[in-house]
């Protein structure tokens, strides 16, 4: 902060902290305090509560003793430091919270208005909205607010991200029973790993293609089916969705690498769904 007195100067600066925009008069985190000639500050220790907004209040006092009207800083969101993305996923949604050292998984033009972030130990993953230019293997400290969307986890960002560009992660190998977590409803799963949001590759057959919708199936045995499909010939094993290139042929032995994403959808007819 700043103030200007030309003809006798500033003698005195005073800061407090409190919860709403302009000087409330009473009911300050902190006090009226003197910062001496300091025109900044550092408060410590304070209780503060994730999501509230905080505001600093200054005035000054010139060689006269006379003060000046008080001044307001915008609003300062409170927010909880956080160890992983298993841990905001325990937390109540579109609390704030701030992660450090993720990994991004894709880069922002892979899918258009948001990238993949996982923990380094490759435990949690979640989509992050946002997320312009950051490439794969960006390391990002977050600002954000959590939220599922059709049980998909998904981080709204509060500030700009901190980035430190950074190898591309190595994608966990898991079996499409690994995957298939989501055996309820809400896509929650009932224990274990949640491998939703991860970078992960898997291995199998080719059963279906549907260029059209630019997905095909990919089967290793484990012979789920997520519903789609005609009744009499339903489509199995794990849906991959691809954007710019050519599929292999019907019946071929792959390896696919992506992030694992789930999706909660109304089905017009019953349908068998294990995975």
């Amino acid at each position: 902060w700043a103030s200007v007195d030309s003809e006798t100067g500033i003698a005195e600066y005073q800061y407090a902290i409190g919860t709403t925009e302009d000087d409330p008069g009473s009911g300050y985190i902190v006090g009226w305090t003197s910062s001496g000639t300091e025109t900044e500050a550092t408060a410590t220790g304070l209780q503060l509560l994730p999501g509230q907004a905080y505001y600093w209040y200054v005035k000054a006092r010139n060689g006269e003793g006379l003060w000046s009207g008080v001044g307001a800083s915008d609003g300062i969101i409170a927010v909880e430091p956080l160890g992983s993305l298993g841990e905001v996923k325990t937390r109540p949604p579109d609390s704030p919270f701030t992660v450090l050292n993720l990994v991004a998984s894709t880069t922002f033009s892979d899918l258009g208005d948001f990238i993949f972030v996982q923990d380094t130990g490759r435990a949690a993953g979640m989509r992050l909205n946002g997320g312009t230019g950051i490439t794969c293997g960006a390391r990002l400290s977050v600002i954000g607010q959590a939220k599922r969307v059709d049980g998909e986890w998904q981080i709204d960002l509060l500030e700009p991200s901190a980035v430190v560009d950074g190898p591309q992660p190595m994608p966990l190998f898991m079996t499409q029973r690994g995957l298939a977590a989501d055996l309820n409803e809400d896509l929650i799963p009932e224990s274990g790993l949640d491998p939703t949001g991860l970078l992960v590759t898997i291995a199998g057959t080719i059963t279906r293609i549907n260029t059209g919708q630019h997905v095909f199936y990919v089967n290793d045995g484990s012979n789920l089916a997520d519903g789609m499909g005609p009744s009499d010939w339903p489509y199995v094993g794990v849906r991959v969705s691809y954007r710019t290139f050519t599929p292999p042929a019907l019946g071929k032995r792959v390896a696919v690498t992506g992030v694992l994403r789930v999706e909660k959808a109304t089905l017009s007819l019953d349908a068998f769904v294990n995975g």
